[in-house]
């Protein structure tokens, strides 16, 4: 039989239309179709039977051809059968090379150098001669080049790796494609690469109205990165992902997961059960601001064996563990705040850091030069960081390069002034100049941090510094760039016709007081004048129909389509008054779309500050539209998508959720606080620490106010409570189980501090319980 010129002879294979292709780099490649429609020349034998799947033979040979290049290279697997199972290379009747397996299904690269017959012809063989075990043959891609073999094994392909399936019950039996077997694991793996199939089989017997359960364990095992996206990366030609130390393949995941079960378990359920159950907050509440911390375990991040924790932008999208776009991100930290620790030392204090000058590469390898915005709230991070850590050694070891980065942020406030001069580079793709409240706001406020920071580690003068510019800086937000009704950027003369906000009413304005309430830092903008803008933002920005809106406002034209019509979101910049016909630049800059879209992570921070200044239903009310517009029936819900799938700015939700606590904390200093922005008479919600996790519980009854910590994982040390009352308490009583410890008290307006006459550690399965008589 012949299909194209080849001839098929035998039963082995079952090829159709065979053809020759010209692809575009020149090379010659060979292809067909085999009887399953797959686009490889191969013979599997599927024309055999379960008890004989090697029964049948035969061969498969190609019309004449050419050779005009030095190299003949193909993907060879299947027996290893001299002469009976292999691909020869036929020269004027002789055969030249025969390519072989190695009785494993993967198909390896191998190459015949054909530069010595140039010009000759020349046809391919594959043979399938054999009826013994391994007694096929697999091939694919055949090709004509003129450069050498690549060869990278399989096993260093991007993404190659194993699937395992288990069952953790006894009865389990596990059926491959041949014959029945029963393993005390109950694990098989399936060759890779082969068409072998497995079924792992529970046999249960039910009388009616009767139930069983059997419980599978599905385990994957791909320990090589995409290297070839991850290039700009330091040493990536070494790196694989963090499991690939911890495990050898699918099967030995799938083993030890199995092992491990019930401590995985019971901690997950724990976990739940922490954050849902036992919380009083509305439920679409807790869905919305931890949803996406499942960007974790998307392909937006990864972690290397060599401990290094990267994040793109989005899926593959915007490269570098962007400092401007993972500011907004809180999830990571406050869940694993290792792995943001170790970024922040490694990365940002590190390979992206240059010590000449204190700059830090807001893509590290991928772009070392600096963001404004970038720098600022990465020195933010970097006080969230040591607030995280169980101790001062973080802060203290990477302090000279710590104080280096402000004094580069410092050394861009040409006037001293507490704001940003000259070329702002930020996360709108542009280059802004003038006085930015934004910008600049940030920068007060990694000033504010800058100064906490440096009273750790004893370096008064630069706290001094520190302080003194933040103060200039927060009187000139406070008049220079307010209108009355929200903040603005006072553009520069010489760089008037460059892309700005100008008098235009942003989302982002305050930023840096929504990162410096979680923070716990001093104020950034004046409580009243934030508050005020806070509505004002919520009144000029959050568009019950974003495509009305658009169509309504010319004067930028063109937006990437977050929300759809009749999808209540927050618009990034609106003119409410005037501004917005030489907003986008002279000639007009194409980010000006920005300003027409709808970013959940600013969003989120938006809300974060709301609910912790106390603007909690318009703060609700964000979140709740963005909930809405994931709602799963419209959309993936754990997919929140910017310039890229599972945004890591979308992160910025697990703020909300600390603006809704009130929550503070500072793990060196041993200090927990929670100021509940509603509901507070009656309150429950999870919290983070930096060695444990549990449990907040606050209720008020009459003339008593009660909290209660209940650590339910690790420990927390604790030395110093903050609590909001209704009213100035007379005296508190503070316990761990029947044990009383004794504690200062000391209040200002609603907040309440309490300081113990000496740090406690609190256990998991213990509770640290207050009570206020007011």
């Amino acid at each position: 039989t012949t299909y194209d010129g080849w001839t098929v002879e035998g039963t082995a294979f079952g090829a159709g239309p065979v053809t020759v292709d010209e692809v575009p780099d020149g090379m010659k490649r060979f292809g067909g179709f085999n009887a399953l429609g797959q686009r490889f020349v191969t013979s599997y034998n599927y024309r055999g039977n379960a008890t004989n799947p090697d029964g049948d033979t035969g061969k498969l040979t190609s019309t004449p051809f050419t050779l005009n290049r030095h190299y003949l290279l193909a993907r060879v697997g299947g027996g290893n059968h001299v002469g009976e199972t292999c691909l020869n290379v036929i020269v004027d009747g002789t055969t030249i090379a025969s390519l072989i397996g190695t009785d494993v299904e993967p198909l390896s690269p191998q190459g015949v150098d054909v530069s010595a017959y140039q010009g000759k012809q020349a046809t391919i063989q594959i043979v399938d001669n054999n009826t013994t075990g391994w007694g096929h043959v697999n091939v694919d891609t055949i090709i004509l080049s003129d450069r050498g073999l690549d060869e990278t094994t399989l096993a260093d392909s991007p993404e190659f790796g194993t699937f395992a399936l288990a069952s953790t019950d006894r009865r389990a039996q596990v059926r491959p494609s041949v014959g029945t077997v029963s393993s005390p694991e109950k694990l098989f793996d399936a060759p890779d690469g082969s068409s072998a199939t497995a079924t792992v089989t529970v046999p249960l017997t039910l009388r009616p109205g009767q139930s069983e359960q059997a419980r599978f364990v599905f385990g994957w095992y791909f320990p090589t990165p995409d290297r070839a996206s991850l290039s700009f990366l330091t040493d990536i030609e070494k790196l694989n992902r963090q499991y690939a130390a911890r495990y050898d393949s699918a099967q030995d995941v799938a083993r030890q997961v199995t092992a491990d079960l019930p401590r995985l378990e019971s901690q997950t359920r724990l976990w739940v059960k922490t954050w849902y159950a036992d919380s009083t907050l509305p439920h679409w509440f807790l869905e919305r601001t931890f949803a996406t911390a499942s960007t974790l375990a998307t392909s937006t991040c990864y972690r290397f064996d060599s401990g290094r924790f990267y994040g793109w932008e989005g899926v593959y999208c915007c490269a570098g563990t962007c400092e401007h776009v993972w500011n907004y991100a809180q999830s990571v930290a406050r869940l694993f705040p290792e792995l943001e620790r170790d970024t922040r030392e490694r990365v940002d204090l590190g390979v992206g850091f240059h010590a000449d000058t204190g700059e830090m590469g807001f893509r590290a390898e991928a772009d070392p030069t600096w963001a404004a915005d970038g720098e600022c709230g990465t020195v933010l991070r970097i006080y969230r960081e040591h607030q995280l850590a169980p101790d001062p050694t973080f802060l203290r070891h990477n302090w000279p390069r710590i104080k280096l980065a402000l004094q580069f942020l410092i050394s861009h406030d040409a006037g001293a002034d507490g704001t940003i001069d000259g070329a702002q580079p930020n996360t709108l793709d542009a280059i802004w100049y003038g006085e930015i409240a934004w910008i600049s706001g940030m920068y007060v406020a990694a000033l504010h941090a800058g100064a906490a920071m440096s009273d750790e580690v004893g370096d008064t003068a630069f706290a001094r510094t520190c302080r003194r510019l933040a103060a200039r800086g927060a009187q000139i937000l406070s008049t220079t760039l307010w209108t009355g009704e929200y903040f603005v950027q006072k553009i520069d003369p010489d760089h008037a016709k460059v892309v700005n906000s100008g008098t235009g009413c942003h989302i982002d304005q305050m930023f840096g007081q929504s990162l410096a309430a979680q923070l716990g830092l001093p104020r950034v903008f004046a409580a009243d004048q934030s508050r005020t803008a806070l509505q004002n933002i919520y009144r000029f920005n959050f568009a019950p129909d974003p495509a009305d809106y658009r169509a309504r406002n010319t004067d930028i034209p063109g937006a990437r389509i977050y929300a759809e019509a009749h999808e209540p979101a927050v618009i990034m910049t609106t003119w409410p008054h005037c501004g917005a016909d030489t907003a986008a630049g002279d000639p007009p800059s194409g980010v000006a779309i920005y300003f027409n879209e709808c970013w959940t992570g600013q969003e989120y921070q938006l809300a974060s500050q709301m609910l912790y200044e106390g603007v909690v239903d318009e703060g609700l009310v964000v979140t709740r539209a963005v909930h809405d517009r994931y709602a799963p029936e419209k959309r993936n819900p754990y997919n929140e998508i910017e310039c890229g799938e599972h945004y890591a700015r979308a992160m910025a939700g697990y703020g909300v959720f600390l603006g809704a606590c009130g929550f503070e904390h500072h793990g060196p200093a041993g200090h927990l606080g929670f100021a509940p922005s509603f509901a507070a008479d009656d309150f429950a919600a999870a919290f983070t620490a930096a060695e444990g996790w549990g449990l907040f519980r606050q209720r008020r009854h009459g003339a008593e106010q009660t909290g209660d910590i209940e650590v339910r994982y690790g420990q927390v040390s604790l030395w110093t409570l903050a609590f909001r009352t209704a009213k100035a308490p007379r005296r508190a009583v503070v316990r761990v189980g029947a044990r009383l410890l004794p504690a200062t008290l000391h209040t200002a307006g609603d907040r309440v501090e309490l300081t113990l006459s000496h740090s406690v550690t609190v256990t998991a399965g213990q509770t640290l319980s207050v009570l206020f008589a007011l």
